[in-house]
């Protein structure tokens, strides 16, 4: 009886080793595909990574360009049309002071600038025009550090008196 005891343990520890054979050899093969399948994402994400660098640098280009032709637009058709707006729409009179492309940094804190695409100052007013973006009074007064003295009316500042 002892011998059938130990012949029937010794064939269920035959049949455990073969299971467990088996399934070391499955996991193995689990864990091959589970590698294959990372260095597959691994590479991809690095195609990916690479194609994003490069559609962001393009879209930087074309974000350059529009700046450029945003300027050119201020320099070649905004500011020649300001002039005259300035003197016949406006009535700020003759030219005295005219320029594109104002950068004014403000008195307490020259780390604080401010830009302006056209300024004309006039014999009775200032024209001040920021194409960007709508310039807020307050702000354009603490700019020209003369808000005391000036009147906002229709993008013009006309002085009292």
């Amino acid at each position: 009886m002892l011998e059938e005891w130990v012949e029937a343990i010794e064939e269920k520890t035959d049949r455990l080793e073969t299971l467990f054979g088996q399934f070391m050899l499955q996991t193995g093969t689990v864990l091959l595909r589970m590698e294959s399948t990372i260095a597959e994402m691994k590479a991809e994400s690095s195609r990916d990574r690479a194609e994003s660098a490069r559609l962001r640098g393009k879209m930087n280009k074309r974000w350059g360009d529009l700046a450029n032709k945003m300027d050119a637009i201020v320099e070649d058709i905004i500011a020649p049309s300001l002039r005259r707006m300035a003197r016949e729409e406006f009535n700020c009179g003759e030219e005295r002071f005219f320029s594109a492309r104002i950068s004014r940094a403000r008195s307490d804190d020259s780390s604080l600038r401010r830009e302006f695409d056209v300024l004309y100052i006039g014999a009775q007013a200032m024209l001040l025009n920021e194409t960007k973006s709508t310039p807020r009074s307050e702000e354009v007064m603490q700019a020209l550090n003369d808000g005391h003295n000036a009147v906002w009316r229709h993008a013009v500042w006309r002085r009292p008196g």
